[in-house]
């Protein structure tokens, strides 16, 4: 299940993404995932399966489901990138997931 089209309270503190997540019941649970366990960046592209893309991020920022930021491509440039968390963020029963 899409974690967007499930959620409500959606925010992004540093590389924390936190939630209210509709279970099967209906019901509301909060929730959060740490983002810099699974998004890596790769010469300021995000990148799934990497980690730790906040200490190279600059200007994060949500934009509905997609993930903005300025992130370091090594060589001193700063490139704006976008990646859709829910391409493999998901709500599992009212929790945050990750879909390796």
């Amino acid at each position: 299940m899409s974690f967007w089209d499930s959620s409500q309270e959606v925010t992004l503190e540093d590389n924390i993404l936190r939630a209210s997540c509709q279970d099967v019941e209906g019901n509301w649970q909060t929730t959060e995932i740490n983002l810099n366990d699974f998004l890596g960046n790769s010469n300021g592209i995000f990148e799934w399966g990497g980690g730790g893309w906040h200490g190279t991020a600059t200007n994060y920022r949500l934009e509905g489901p997609v993930l903005v930021a300025q992130l370091d491509d090594g060589n001193g440039e700063w490139p704006e990138a976008k990646i859709d968390l829910n391409e493999r963020i998901t709500n599992n029963n009212g929790q945050l997931e990750f879909l390796g």
